[in-house]
């Protein structure tokens, strides 16, 4: 019983590093897009509405 319970907590931590790292990457991805993002404010025109702004976000 108490090897199970020991493999359990592994496979948890393990999901949860896991998912974790995927949460990081996706931060520095949008982190990424939102540097790309303000370097092209000046050329973009502002009379944009706000919904085609981020269109181009990753869901």
């Amino acid at each position: 019983m108490e090897t199970l319970r020991g493999a359990a907590t592994n496979r948890t931590a393990a999901m949860l590093s896991s998912s974790m790292q995927r949460s990081s990457k996706k931060l520095r991805d949008s982190k990424q897009l939102v540097v790309v993002d303000s370097q092209h404010q000046g050329s973009r025109s502002e009379a944009l509405p706000e919904g085609t702004k981020n269109s181009c976000t990753p869901r």
